[in-house]
């Protein structure tokens, strides 16, 4: 196979082949007698040559697949979605709320100008800094002055940047020893758990969703425009194209857009530009979009509003802590807008945890006295949330 560069792409020659022709015009130098053995002189100098030349051409085949969002990776995947206006989304540090007991009046030292920091050479000396029993540190996030003895309760964030699992009652341990401090402790889960870095996998899908926004249908074209906004973590449209109101309130002839995150004025710069003309909107949230001519136009979306739900299971098999059970739950376990609950998920996601797990009487609740395998949403913006205080394990 020949080396060749043309309308198909890129073709280059294998190891083997490389070889093969080398020890060809070897033969046609020297003669067929040559000694061309792998132990030989020759023949070593022929397999140097051979894989340094199959090294440059995987290098410029790399070089050339680059060029392709679905075959880049790393930094020049970053390059090349910036030319359709994309850029990969950071990751996000986790914040947490933890006690702080002392028996005097003290100061501690925290990141404050330095809050996102990574670089442990720009952290400030003497940064106050506890750590969790998997490892995991935290920085203090503000210089306090503590005027007397007592517990307080402060903001720290994770010295990691993206997602750090944080169990309430785990962080016990003062790393930097200040006379005074007596102990630490955080009595909930984090108040903000963190986002790891978009992967490349999940910035190529976007891209795909970004490049054929066009190429679909208002609703899919809106939808994805507005998951396509920075900081959008959730986004359905619904619309009733029919003459009279729908099952799920929708007005006749109406379009609703449901949005978690974002930026106000970008979500509605979005609805403005993608839905169908004359189509009413609906939604509490409102915002103006100034048009030419000092005209406006209001538009109108709404945010996912929290439903509470119950969860109840008992479980043996394999070893657990409750709290622990309860803590993961809640942090990992999210429920998607405008969809019913149902136990089957429960039990998989405990499964996840451990193959051993024997889940049974998994039952959920809206109000915890009524109990069902499934409960329904009360509207499209409604989005059930879990708590530990909801969770019994039998």
């Amino acid at each position: 196979m020949p080396d060749v560069f043309d309308e198909d792409g890129l073709t280059i020659k294998t190891l083997s082949e490389i070889t093969e022709e080398i020890e060809d015009d070897m033969k046609d130098i020297y003669g067929d007698d040559i000694s061309i053995a792998s132990d030989s002189p020759d023949g070593q100098q022929i397999n140097i040559v051979s894989q340094e030349g199959a090294d440059l051409r995987e290098l410029l085949s790399s070089v050339n697949a680059g060029f392709d969002i679905d075959q880049a990776e790393g930094a020049v995947l970053d390059q090349r979605v910036a030319l359709i206006g994309l850029t990969r989304n950071a990751g996000t540090f986790t914040y947490q709320d933890i006690e702080i007991t002392i028996d005097r009046a003290l100061g501690l030292v925290g990141l404050d100008d330095e809050a996102l920091t990574i670089d442990e050479d720009d952290l400030p000396q003497g940064l106050f800094t506890v750590r969790d029993g998997e490892g995991n540190l935290f920085y203090l996030l503000q210089t306090q002055a503590f005027t007397g003895a007592g517990t307080y309760t402060c903001a720290f964030r994770a010295a990691q940047i993206g997602k750090v699992e944080v169990i309430s009652n785990t962080i016990t341990t003062i790393v930097t020893v200040v006379a005074g401090v007596t102990a630490v402790n955080n009595p909930s889960a984090a108040s903000s758990i963190g986002r790891d870095e978009e992967t490349d996998s999940q910035l190529k899908l976007r891209a795909k969703i970004s490049t054929s926004l066009n190429a679909v249908g208002n609703l899919d074209a809106m939808e994805a425009a507005l998951l396509n906004l920075a900081g959008v973590t959730v986004a359905k449209v619904y619309e009733n194209d029919t003459d009279v109101t729908d099952a799920d309130g929708l007005l006749p002839h109406s379009m609703r857009a449901i949005v978690e995150g974002g930026d106000p004025d970008e979500i509605a710069a979005v609805i403005y530009a993608k839905r169908s003309f004359g189509c009413r909107m609906m939604g509490d949230q409102e915002v103006i979009i100034e048009r030419t001519y000092s005209r406006s136009m209001v538009i109108k979306y709404d945010i996912p509003v929290q439903q509470d739900i119950y969860i109840r299971f008992s479980l043996s098999g394999a070893p657990y802590v409750e709290s622990t059970i309860k803590d993961n739950i809640v942090s990992e376990l999210f429920w998607e807008i405008g969809y019913n609950a149902d136990s089957s998920t429960v039990i998989a996601y405990l499964k996840s945890l451990n193959s051993r797990y024997v889940i049974t009487d998994c039952e959920l609740s809206l109000d915890g006295v009524s109990w069902s395998e499934t409960v329904s949403i009360g509207s499209l913006n409604d989005r059930f949330i879990n708590s530990t205080d909801r969770i019994t394990i039998l």
